[in-house]
């Protein structure tokens, strides 16, 4: 599961939300960050 956190933050930049999100990107961007952070734990 490791592997695929890394590729998420890679693809988001850290789970940075753009500018132009929406609440549904954002509110995703936020629960991915939480969930890293609860497995790397």
């Amino acid at each position: 599961m490791t592997a695929d956190f890394l590729k998420l933050r890679a693809l988001t930049a850290g789970y940075a939300i753009p500018a132009d999100a929406c609440g549904a990107m954002t509110k995703t961007y936020q629960t991915l960050e939480e969930f890293d952070r609860l497995v790397q734990g």
